[in-house]
């Protein structure tokens, strides 16, 4: 029974009845255009097993709808429904051409699959609010905030949910000059399907890259801010890209031509016998080659599960618990847990090859370092349980060091640990000595806790933990082991070696970033101090953290100002570095004159002379200006010194300034004058400015003097004449210092 509302004059509504047969069709029609699986179930059997619901329409059709509205239920993962679909495709019963594609398709679709692609539909319908597809930035930040679990209704309304991506308030201008992927329905609906069958969706990749193009910080903001980020993102590209290839794309050509080539070479250089005698060593050295590739591999698959837990997240949330997302996860591990065995194999063979090769030929300090650090990055990586840190894997971790340490050559172990001596009050001492042997029995513990530990680890959700924890826990254990055996024959200095060179990699990043920073700043200040021509070292360090913060500031705004602002770096690096070594790339001045005969007075004087030359003077001082440059040595006496021109550039600038910030800056860059102690210093002139100012920026006088040196031709300094050296600041101690 049925209820429609009555329109009537007054303020009260009014519900008429109805009883018939079309009321509960109606009904059923209205929730099943709605998307109700249910309702649409109902609605197909009433047309398929209780007859047309018109006079006007015949069966056929009535049985062609009813199929319709099975595939809509279908879709949506309704078992009923594609139980129905299926005995209508073996009786033919409303199947035709245009819908016997849809029907087979439903029919031959895995249960999870369905679900998951209509959780990607309701996604998309409710992020796109009738548009004809969405944005990647969009499903990101759907992804992220479904991540952390701050949308707690998933089915809320429309303005909790989507009005944050799609208000007209929004900052679009962000989006101006990168704009975000466009994502159609049917894009969002393959991604569903391809995270049932267990596989990482295209758009995913397509969100990463748009995502690392949004990101407008530059070089500088990477290494100087956040050091950490950059070593860490250089790590992850370098994994990658390593990680995302097969092996046999590491081969420069086609394989066969490779190997062909690689013997006739070998050949031609060692002969057969040299062939047999390297074919060990060329086995050894391929064998860790894939040990490394497969260890990449096996971290970008570690990555690629993270991501498609992300997408099972997104999937569950907007289509509940009918999202397989274990199965689907199960079904990654088990289609990328290959690079393992590959890894395991490659192991076995390195160390069944260890023997026959040459221990001279072998890096054992590198090799050393190398095997700890894919060790510990394998061990970080799959270190956490469900969000967890994951405690069973670093005790496991941890007691196969200890088994692997070698009690019986240690010092400590051996002269320490073996003899004890226990001292109780009131009973005689004695020593508990070879009754506890720690090497023997200690070690035997760790062995047989090992087995126990990881069973432990592979039981976990239903011997699932097999494949997302045993296996890589064994290669971590295996790089461990690998780094025991092989550091036998390192050296101290091997090692230390090798863990500069890590250092100087880890580290290269964020000092190139901060030379970038520094390196201007450096030249500029060398250049100030060299020339005392401006300001001092604190004013030179503001100017350059003004600049510096302007880069920042320029950086994070949403303007594609990141790829200048990283090109001006690049580019005031270069100049600063010219300046800096450009004096040491001169030739020294001393060792050039050095090599030179001076000029003489009296050469100069018969070169240069302008007495009785009459019209031909000018032509006489242009032949003379050729002397510029060269080493003269001259003896005179000097005659007088004169200050020619003073100059103050900070006093012209605080000149400019008002009283106050003019009388800040005299105290704080100038000097005080002396206090008063005589009565003609203070009848001077200057006298009420000092008590008004205080102080003064007389210290950053510059001064320019002019010398004047008698020269004479002769002993008896016969024919007088007069030169006049120019001297700038540098100079000053010493022009103060003459005596005429």
């Amino acid at each position: 029974m049925a209820a429609q509302p009555a329109k009537t004059a007054g303020l009260r509504k009014q519900w008429k009845l109805f009883t018939g047969s079309r009321s509960p069709t109606r009904l059923t029609t209205y929730l099943a255009e709605d998307g109700y699986p249910d309702s649409q179930v109902d609605l197909a059997k009433q047309l398929l097993e209780e007859g047309a619901c018109d006079d006007d329409v015949d069966q056929e059709q009535n049985d062609r709808l009813g199929v319709y509205w099975l595939i809509k239920a279908s879709e949506q993962g309704h078992i009923e429904a594609t139980n129905m679909l299926q005995k209508c495709l073996e009786t033919g019963r409303g199947i035709n051409d245009l819908n016997i594609g849809d029907v087979k398709a439903c029919v031959d679709m895995p249960q999870a699959e369905k679900v998951s692609r209509h959780a990607a539909r309701e996604l998309f319908a409710n992020l796109s609010q009738g548009e004809d597809f969405i944005t990647s930035d969009q499903l990101y930040e759907e992804m992220e905030r479904t991540q952390q679990g701050v949308r707690k209704e998933i089915r809320g309304s429309i303005e909790d949910t989507v009005q944050p991506h799609c208000s007209r308030d929004s900052d679009w201008v962000s989006r101006v000059y990168v704009s975000p992927e466009k994502l159609t329905e049917d894009m969002l609906v393959s991604a569903a399907s391809h995270h049932s069958r267990g596989e990482l969706p295209v758009v995913h990749r397509v969100m990463m890259i748009n995502k690392s193009q949004n990101h407008n910080s530059t070089f500088l903001q990477a290494s100087l801010l956040s050091p950490l980020n950059a070593v860490k993102s250089s790590y992850e590209y370098f994994v990658d890209s390593i990680g995302r290839r097969p092996i046999r794309s590491f081969l420069p050509i086609n394989a066969a031509v490779f190997q062909t080539l690689v013997i006739l070479s070998v050949y031609s250089f060692l002969g057969f016998e040299g062939i047999i005698e390297a074919i060990p060593s060329f086995l050894f050295y391929a064998a860790l080659a894939v040990m490394v590739i497969t260890t990449c591999q096996i971290l970008t698959k570690k990555w690629e599960f993270d991501q498609l837990k992300q997408w099972s997240n997104l999937l569950v949330a907007w289509g509940g618990p009918g999202v397989n997302a274990d199965q689907a996860q199960w079904s990654h591990c088990t289609n990328n847990i290959y690079p393992c065995f590959v890894f395991l194999f490659s192991l076995i063979a390195n160390i069944l090859l260890t023997p026959f090769v040459s221990q001279y030929s072998i890096p054992s300090s590198e090799l050393t370092v190398v095997s700890i650090i894919a060790s510990l990055l394998i061990l970080y990586n799959f270190s956490w349980y469900k969000g967890k840190l994951d405690y069973l894997a670093l005790v496991s971790f941890g007691v196969a060091m200890l088994a692997r340490y070698p009690y019986d050559t240690d010092d400590v172990v051996s002269t320490s640990w073996r003899f004890m001596d226990v001292r109780v009050p009131n009973f005689a001492s004695y020593v508990v000595g070879n009754g506890i042997e720690f090497c023997l029995n200690f070690k035997v513990i760790f062995f047989l806790m090992m087995p126990g530990l990881l069973i432990k680890m592979a039981s976990r959700d239903r011997w699932k933990g097999v494949y997302v924890s045993l296996v890589p826990h064994l290669i971590s254990l295996s790089w461990w082991h690998m780094a025991v055996i092989v550091s036998n024959g390192a050296t101290k200095f091997g090692l230390i070696r090798s863990c500069l060179a890590v250092l100087v990699v880890i580290l290269f990043v964020p000092l190139a970033g901060l030379t970038v920073v520094v390196l201007p700043m450096i030249a500029a200040l060398r250049l100030f101090l060299a020339t005392e021509t401006v300001l001092p070292v604190s004013v030179t360090m503001a100017m350059s953290c003004f600049c510096l913060v302007l880069l920042l500031y320029l950086g994070t705004r949403p303007t594609q100002t990141g790829r200048v602002v990283g090109w001006i770096q690049i580019f005031l690096s270069i100049c600063a570095a010219g300046l800096l070594v450009w004096p040491h790339i001169e030739t020294s001045p001393h060792d050039w004159y050095s090599e030179s005969v001076p000029l003489t007075w009296s050469q100069y004087k018969s070169f240069c002379s302008t007495e009785g030359a009459g019209p031909m003077r000018a032509r006489a001082q242009e032949r003379c200006s050729s002397l510029g440059g060269l080493y003269v040595q001259w003896e005179g006496l000097v005659e007088s010194t004169s200050v020619t021109s003073i100059h103050n550039p900070l006093a012209n600038i605080a000149s400019k300034l008002p009283l106050k910030v003019q009388s800040v800056i005299t105290c704080m860059y100038g000097e005080k004058f002396e206090p008063c102690e005589n009565n003609q210093e203070c009848s001077s002139p200057d006298f009420p400015s000092k008590q008004l100012n205080k102080c003064h920026l007389s210290n950053w006088n510059r001064y320019e003097y002019a010398i004047v040196i008698k020269m004479a031709a002769g002993a008896w300094m016969e024919d007088e004449a007069k030169v006049t050296l120019r001297a700038d600041n540098v100079f000053r101690n010493f022009t103060t210092s003459l005596h005429g």
